[in-house]
């Protein structure tokens, strides 16, 4: 009834159904309400900060639980974003006269998590440009040109619908979840550049953002085919309406895709391809890697501004910041160089050119050695 009845945006509905079914339910399962305070909820988080090491994963694969990228050691945030929304089922808990008092739930997470503890999010690397390439290319290959020849048209939309869905949540920063799946075609508005003669804008109005907030999306002039394209693709299968989804399910336009769907055929595919790991992490590639993490360094890299990223990716300047902080350094570290208090630059020539001699001298003593321990700390290879 709170999922239902809470007023919980749709996105908050996922994930409180994903958070009820896999901890809540199996822990509090004959526990009235009223009894839950700090203490059991404290007893409840011990046991949850355990749970994916002792379960066994490929156990729950082969009884039909749809997991294949979990953090066996949950932070500080996943642990404290999952108190807010149990909080919030109290607090409705109290309105509908089930409880008399909504526990305070105070938890000192570090103590909690002792040794395991830790407050920062780790997060893969963008994909080296190469690689990004280089399953670009195989995806074009799969969807495109082997799609066209395959028989089964369900097989083949299946197949043209993941290029497409990556491609749209690449270039136009949507997370490649809800917000994308959720988006219709009558939220795809073209119009034309008010900048750039004879160019076409699309706007998407994403009303199912993860905030809970509807936000517009835009795709970017040269990836306008994507739209297009796709839209061709959908018509020719029986879709595209305007009430359609723009990425549905095969058995109806008005029943949208579940994106775990799309992540376990992209995992699939990109293991067949040898394409699954990070070429300098070594880490699994994923949906949100590929379509999301890698975007918005792109993006970055472009020379956009914090906000402007922030904006467009439907996040917080502050988030985009911490999490992408040595993107932003490496796109203009000048920036940092300049330390003089008026921004002018205050070096005179005759010590700029000695400055330029000693380094110039140092690159070429240390040359093939520096670069060689670099790779090899970049690949975490030093000890």
């Amino acid at each position: 009834d709170f999922i239902k009845y809470s007023g919980l945006s749709t996105h908050r509905q996922t994930r409180a159904r994903g958070l009820f079914n896999r901890y809540w339910s199996p822990y509090f399962r004959n526990i009235q309400i009223h009894k839950i305070d700090t203490k059991m909820y404290q007893e409840f988080l011990e046991w949850r900060i355990n749970y994916w090491e002792n379960v066994d994963l490929k156990e729950l694969q082969a009884a039909g639980d749809k997991v294949y990228h979990i953090k066996k050691i949950p932070t500080e945030t996943t642990l404290k974003s999952e108190k807010q929304l149990f909080k919030q089922f109290l607090y409705w808990c109290d309105t509908k006269r089930l409880i008399k008092v909504v526990p305070s739930l105070r938890i000192n997470f570090k103590a909690l998590l002792g040794d395991k503890f830790t407050d920062k999010r780790q997060k893969s690397k963008a994909l080296t440009r190469s690689q990004e390439r280089r399953i670009q290319n195989k995806l074009r290959q799969y969807a495109l040109t082997d799609g066209q020849k395959d028989k089964n048209k369900m097989r083949a939309y299946g197949r043209a619908r993941l290029y497409y869905f990556i491609n749209w949540a690449r270039h136009t920063l949507i997370l490649p979840s809800t917000e994308l799946t959720g988006l219709k075609w009558f939220d795809v508005e073209i119009m034309p550049s008010k900048l750039e003669e004879n160019r076409k804008i699309a706007l998407l109005n994403v009303r199912e953002s993860k905030t809970g907030e509807p936000r517009y999306a835009v795709m970017p002039y040269g990836q306008m085919h994507f739209v297009s394209d796709w839209h061709k693709i959908s018509k020719a299968n029986g879709f595209g309406k305007p009430n359609d989804y723009v990425f549905p399910a095969w058995e109806s336009g008005e029943t949208r895709v579940q994106s775990h769907i799309l992540g376990r055929l992209l995992r699939d595919k990109l293991k067949l391809w040898g394409e699954h790991l990070e070429d300098e992490t070594s880490k699994v590639i994923t949906l949100y890697s590929l379509a999301r993490h890698t975007g918005i360094t792109r993006r970055i890299e472009g020379g956009w501004q914090v906000g402007q990223v922030a904006t467009a990716a439907g996040s917080s300047v502050k988030q985009i910041s911490m999490f992408y902080y040595q993107e932003f350094v490496k796109q203009n570290p000048d920036r940092w160089a300049n330390t003089f208090k008026d921004g002018k630059v205050k070096i005179d020539d005759e010590r700029q050119r000695k400055i330029n001699e000693a380094i110039s001298k140092m690159e070429v003593d240390m040359g093939e050695e520096i670069r060689n321990a670099r790779n090899r700390a970049t690949h975490g290879l030093d000890e």
